[in-house]
């Protein structure tokens, strides 16, 4: 009998991981657009929402689904509901300025 349990990495990224991501860059970039480098924005919106730097990073590269507890501290931290950084394309229709917002594939 074979092994049929997959592995995570192999997993699909689930959809609302996908648009909390998504959201929480866009609104990050708004928030913090006067801190050069992606590192220093993610650092400065742990420190606000106390939740860790590396969390962040985990989560804005979808690598991470995380609590309700760090989705709603990440929302007070960029001055949102928690409910709209799962909401698909929230930032888009509420920021100015083109974002881009992208879906990961699958890996082959």
């Amino acid at each position: 009998m074979g092994n049929t349990r997959r592995s995570k990495r192999d997993k699909p990224q689930g959809t609302l991981r996908v648009h909390l991501a998504d959201n929480i860059k866009a609104l990050r970039d708004l928030k913090y657009k006067e801190l050069l480098s992606e590192t220093a924005r993610n650092k400065a919106l742990a420190k606000d929402s106390d939740v860790s730097a590396s969390q962040i990073q985990r989560i804005v590269k979808y690598e991470l689904g995380t609590s309700v507890d760090h989705i709603e501290a990440i929302a007070r931290a960029l001055d949102t509901r928690p409910q709209d950084l799962l909401t698909p394309y929230f930032a888009a229709k509420h920021t100015s300025g083109p974002i881009t917002l992208r879906t990961r594939r699958r890996r082959a």
